[in-house]
């Protein structure tokens, strides 16, 4: 999944990633490439196919 900046930075920031609930605690996530207007995120674990209605969620902060 790749995530937009709302407004670029003028460097390259530092990002770091928190799981918000369990079920995004188990999929293992990691920041991939960043740049100045954005980031990749990518899981260690595929989410669980037979619960199709579980919300994943995470908190990002992102400092030049």
């Amino acid at each position: 999944m790749h995530l937009t900046f709302g407004t670029p930075f003028a460097v390259t920031p530092t990002v770091m990633i928190t799981p918000a609930n369990g079920s995004t605690a188990g999929l293992l996530c990691a920041v991939g490439s960043v740049s100045a207007t954005g980031f990749s995120l990518f899981t260690g674990n595929a989410p669980a196919s037979g619960e199709p209605n579980t919300q994943y969620a995470f908190y990002w902060q992102a400092t030049d």
